[in-house]
């Protein structure tokens, strides 16, 4: 029997309840994370024994005897079904006998304690009774559930997939009078399937109208499974890297007036997904342009309501949970609806301060988290507990560590809670900060150096009965933001460059990179040999750049800036804030004028230790526009920067101005690429020795992203 795959199934049962051995669609989707590197066929067969009620089969055997009878009538059954040898079907249905101990049945009316939060049930006719809450009992039936924990509305979801709605089972009522019908369908989704644009999957909502996946998808996860338009292709003209907005919901749970999801999902199951090349040995070019799936920043729905206002299951109706009546008991805990918003570079000294100037990060509203604030006021004193997770975004899964941090006071000068780890986020793939349980630690204070949407989790008990809260921290700044990280930060240096597509001399009749057409403090490129050059735009004030996490010396806050040129790093310094943090080089540009463009290139600046697989975000007014580059994972991975003087032209990027749509960005690709270094035409690594440093043949400015690769 494979051990690895027997630890893996005994985790998901442990994560996610073993009530999702019943569910082949969930159990699919989680596998698709759990399991991804066990052997396929394995892997299929057990699924495979999901699918024909080998779940059932064998946990209604109450000895070894009936689950060796169960598994000798099951296993023809699982070889039609999979075709694969039969000591490959025995040992799936051997790792499922396993991972299911043998359970003598509970009958009569029997006082029990489920699970590992110690909730104290009794078993009456059939129905399981929580108790322990201010003396109220809920019932709910004995049938699914949540592993024996009650999980309110903000249950953290499952990993690639959906929490399972409650078994409504008897409700206790309170009142006459019956919760509002929802108004928007639940939980109505496609069959599973790897390619949600294969015209099988558009799903119809409650008044039979339809949001269609198209050629390039819609936006959403029609089939629940965690993942948003898997297997669409991107359209024309976008390339690798380029984003779109997205929600981690199917197109069938959203409003028929403005088909937007409603409630807690409107910004919160919101977020943006980036178009990436994957092979595709049969193709020309052998590979393709497909969306990645992943809804960065967002989170699914709840499985349930709850009795407190939100809308946290968002059908259109506030308190409507299935298995419970509001009117008997509202909940203790009342959990954020609206995302928090922050700027960069917070004050050290008062790390809930935000940039009075900055208009995107809501000045006037208080940045303040306090798991208490959520809980009534009759119920704080049984309030115990407090785990805290954070995770944010693609450069904080590729560095050393991540960007960001939190505290257990408003003073950066405070020690730093928690520890890094991975597996964490929606989908179990990102790496953040988690504290371990800690009753006083009611509070934190997040400190962010980068732009981009970040998920805080906060988990607690009241009582004895568990409860959750997820809320997402939006971190604005205005203009533009190129960052640049690379996987081996701290063994070679590279070099971010941004250059500015207009005449900014009036003098050169070449035009290119670094010292190309450069005079006095004027110049066309923003790099580490002139940080700041003259593109006579105004300054920031003194708190756009300077703050906690800010690597700027300047006394000022020119436009534009490199706030960091990371020469060497320590790779083992964890804060942000300190001496030798492995950071990324980042250039910021706050009032760019409409009409302005900007190329951005990363430059092999030194030997070092070669290959560096680099990575590079737009952010514009604060949200992700383009993530492209090295992404963690099985390799090959491109774009290389292989040898020094490797220039990655990675995008050109041009100011709207406007507010609903303030940059394009495009990403710059090749016509002949190199194998090596660009391992297809998305991608563009020429040889400094081959351009010259200029942009383009000629010396010219780039107009369009096609004419900025020289091969």
């Amino acid at each position: 029997m494979n051990q690895s795959l027997l630890s893996i199934v005994k985790r998901i049962i442990s994560d996610q309840g073993e009530d999702i051995l019943a569910d082949p669609k969930r159990l699919g989707a989680v596998f698709k994370v759990y399991a991804q590197n066990e052997p396929k066929d394995q892997r299929m067969a057990f699924g495979r024994c999901i699918e024909i009620g080998a779940y059932q089969a064998l946990k209604s055997a109450v000895s070894p005897e009936e689950r060796r009878r169960a598994k000798a009538a099951l296993l023809p059954q699982l070889q039609s079904k999979t075709g694969l040898p039969t000591p490959v079907c025995v040992d799936a249905l051997d790792l499922l006998d396993a991972a299911l101990p043998i359970q003598q049945p509970i009958s009569g009316n029997v006082a029990v304690k489920s699970g590992s939060s110690g909730v104290v049930m009794a078993i009456v006719g059939g129905v399981v009774v929580l108790g322990g809450l201010a003396g109220v009992a809920t019932a709910v039936s004995v049938f699914g559930g949540s592993g024996g924990q009650v999980v309110d509305e903000a249950g953290t979801g499952g990993d690639r997939g959906y929490d399972p709605p409650p078994d409504a089972g008897p409700v206790q009522r309170c009142s006459d009078q019956m919760p509002p019908p929802p108004q928007i369908s639940t939980r109505k989704c496609a069959p599973p399937t790897d390619n949600e644009c294969d015209g099988r999957s558009d799903v119809a909502n409650m008044q039979g109208n339809v949001i269609p996946n198209g050629e390039y998808g819609n936006g959403f996860d029609d089939d629940c499974d965690g993942l948003v338009d898997e297997g669409c292709p991107c359209p024309p003209g976008m390339g690798p890297g380029g984003t779109k907005d997205c929600y981690m919901m199917p197109s069938s749970w959203t409003s028929n007036s403005t088909k937007l999801p409603v409630g807690w999902c409107a910004e919160n199951s919101k977020g943006t997904m980036r178009c990436e090349r994957v092979a595709a040995p049969n193709m020309l070019g052998g590979s393709k342009l497909l969306w990645d799936g992943e809804c960065r920043g967002a989170m699914p729905p709840k499985a349930n309501d709850s009795c407190a206002s939100g809308d946290f299951n968002c059908d259109g109706v506030d308190m409507n949970p299935v298995d419970r009546d509001c009117s008997c008991e509202m909940d203790p805990v009342q959990c954020p609806v609206e995302p928090l918003m922050m700027s960069p570079f917070p004050d050290p000294a008062d790390l809930t301060k935000k940039n009075p100037n900055n208009p995107l990060a809501q000045p006037s509203k208080p940045f303040v988290i306090n798991g208490m604030d959520w809980v009534k006021p009759e119920f704080k004193s049984q309030v115990r507990d407090f785990e805290w997770e954070l995770t944010g975004g693609d450069c904080d899964n590729i560095l050393h560590y991540p960007t960001f941090a939190l505290f257990g006071s408003p003073r950066a000068s405070s020690t730093m809670l928690g520890s890094v780890e991975g597996s964490l986020g929606p989908g179990r793939n990102q790496r953040g900060v988690k504290t371990a349980p800690n009753s006083s630690q009611n509070q934190v204070y997040p400190a962010f150096s980068l732009s981009g949407d970040y998920i805080l989790v906060a988990k607690f008990k009241v009582g004895e009965r568990p409860f959750g809260c997820t809320v997402k921290i939006q971190v604005r700044a205005p203009g533009i933001r190129a960052e640049f990280c690379w996987h081996n930060t701290g063994n070679t240096d590279n070099d971010l460059h941004v250059a500015r597509q207009q005449a900014n001399t009036g003098s050169c009749s070449r035009h290119g990179w670094k010292t190309t057409c450069a005079s006095g403090n004027a110049g066309d490129d923003v790099y580490f040999g002139k940080k700041s050059p003259d593109w006579g735009y105004r300054e920031s004030d003194y708190k756009a750049c300077h703050g906690w996490g800010s690597k700027n010396n300047m006394p000022n806050c020119p436009n534009p800036r490199l706030d960091k040129d990371n020469v060497s790093c320590v790779k083992s310094v964890r804060d942000p804030n300190g001496a030798g943090y492995c950071g990324p080089e980042n250039v910021n540009i706050d009032n760019p004028n409409a009409g302005d463009s900007f190329l951005v290139g990363a430059y092999a600046y030194d030997k070092g230790t070669r290959p560096s697989y680099p990575h590079v975000n737009i952010y514009c007014n604060g949200e992700r526009k383009l993530s492209v580059g090295y992404t963690p994972g099985p390799g090959p991975h491109y774009p290389v920067l292989a040898q020094e003087g490797d220039l990655w032209t990675a995008a050109l990027v041009k100011w709207n101005g406007s507010t609903s749509n303030p940059c394009t960005v495009s990403g710059v690709g090749s016509r002949e690429p190199n194998s090596a270094k660009d391992g297809s035409t998305a991608y563009c690594v020429d040889r400094i020795a081959d351009t010259g440093w200029l942009f383009r043949s000629g010396g010219g400015f780039v107009t369009s992203a096609s004419e900025a690769c020289w091969h």
